[in-house]
Order: structure tokens, then sequence, then C-alpha cells
């Protein structure tokens, strides 16, 4: 019986999630490319990067705060997507951001202005290139982040 007690426990501390230690804050500046020019009422956002899906894996996603009724048993394979974490913060008119409370884990950082830019990424080489990853590590700060907006042009 002591066997099958401590089995049933080794079970469920294998299961219970890996603590996830204290919040980090990223924090940085959103400036016109090419240039210093601070741009203030920027939308700066900080998404969850999906994780690799495994080779014969199909993901559902259900409605935030939903669940699966009882009973009701997924296809083999077939898994539920983790939900989005997805951060937000607006620059000051110092063109500075800062978003807090943020769980450790990899994270692509964007940033949008409502008219007059295209949107930017953290890590990009152009204004059109995709931007890299970032990983964010429990209870540290990053600060110095700096993310970049192209003017939109037109002709006329």
């Amino acid at each position: 019986m002591k066997v099958w007690f401590v089995i049933v426990l080794a079970v469920f501390a294998a299961q219970a999630p890996a603590p996830q230690g204290p919040p980090a804050i990223v924090e940085g500046l959103v400036v016109r490319y090419g240039s210093s020019d601070a741009i203030a009422g920027a939308t700066v956002e900080l998404r969850k990067a999906a994780p690799p899906v495994p080779a014969g894996v199909n993901f559902i996603q259900l409605a935030p705060g939903t669940q699966l009724p009882p009973g009701v048993q997924l296809p083999p394979g077939t898994q539920i997507a983790p939900q989005p974490v997805s951060l937000t913060a607006s620059t000051n008119a110092e063109g500075r951001f800062q978003i807090q409370n943020v769980p450790s884990g990899e994270y692509r950082i964007y940033t949008t202005r409502e008219s007059g830019f295209v949107p930017g990424e953290y890590g990009q080489r152009s204004p059109t290139a995709e931007g890299l990853p970032f990983v964010v590590e429990a209870g540290q700060r990053y600060s110095g982040v700096r993310l970049s907006l192209a003017p939109v042009g037109s002709v006329s």
C-alpha cells in the first residue's frame, strides 16, 4: 500500500508545473527607423512565441475561459492549444515604454502606431524583414530594448 501511495505521489509531482519565479520587466524605446527620433503614442506588444508543433499533432483553439464539456474526448493526435500571452504598453512623449509582470519565456516584440508608420518588430534588419525572438528570464529587468518604425511612403 505504501508503494502505491509513493507511485501516485510521484506521478502528481511530475505533472506539477515548474515554478515560474518572479515576473520580469521589459522596457525600452521606440524610434523612427534610421534615426534617434522618439515616437510617442506607439503601442508595444509582447507576444509569447508559439512553441514548435510536434509532428502528427493537431491543435484546436478554445475561446478564452472555456473548457471542453465533461466526457468529451479529443481525437487521437489532437491537443488543446495553449492560450496566447500578449502584454501591451504605450510609449510616452519620449518614446519610452515599460511592460511589467512578464512571465518567463520566449517572446516576440512588436510595435505599431495608428497612422503614418509600418509596424515594426524587435531584431528586424529592415522595415519588411522578420524580427527575432526575445527570451525573458524570471525576475530580470530588460532595459534598452530598441524598436524602430519606418514612415509610410506615398506618391502624389
